[in-house]
């Protein structure tokens, strides 16, 4: 989404995030298609498994943006904007889709960017075998993000 009055990148925007090149800011594919079609935990697993956050791999071609194949090297980042309060992008409807890959995947250790705490007391419930360590950036404890590391209990033991 634009801000009002814009129908491109600003020529600043356009320098960072492409080295000037013209890049069309609308994606030729919905999202969400792409979301239902199975390919999400594989393109997801490509790129992050911190992934509290969905985040796609990119690549820019012929001026647009699309999500790079199987083996593609990716060049960019595609992930929801923050401020984008669809249903499908919170998440309660995110979490069940990280959740089935991390039990797919079953991780030993997963470092995760970001989580609030609501988001850790879930994770805690679902997977009892994973340990904690990380406080939050505004108090130090609890309030505001987390950048914690989580580990499989039967596996490490925390030395401080």
């Amino acid at each position: 989404m634009l801000s009002d009055g814009f129908n491109t990148y600003s020529r600043k925007a356009a320098e960072k995030l492409f080295a000037g090149a013209k890049v069309s800011p609308v994606l030729d594919f919905d999202i969400d298609e792409f979301r239902d079609a199975g390919s999400i935990v594989e393109a997801m697993h490509r790129i992050s498994v911190s992934g509290v956050q969905e985040k796609f791999p990119a690549v820019v071609e012929n001026g647009k943006i699309r999500i790079a194949a199987e083996g593609e090297r990716s060049t960019h980042i595609l992930k929801p904007a923050p401020w984008d309060k669809t249903p499908q992008h919170h998440w309660t409807a995110r979490s069940p889709r990280l959740f089935a890959q991390w039990r797919a995947m079953q991780p030993d250790i997963l470092s995760l960017q970001e989580p609030v705490k609501a988001y850790l007391d879930e994770i805690a419930a679902t997977f009892p075998e994973l340990a904690r360590v990380g406080v939050a950036r505004e108090d130090g404890r609890e309030d505001g993000e987390f950048g914690p590391v989580l580990w499989r209990r039967d596996r490490f033991d925390c030395v401080r």
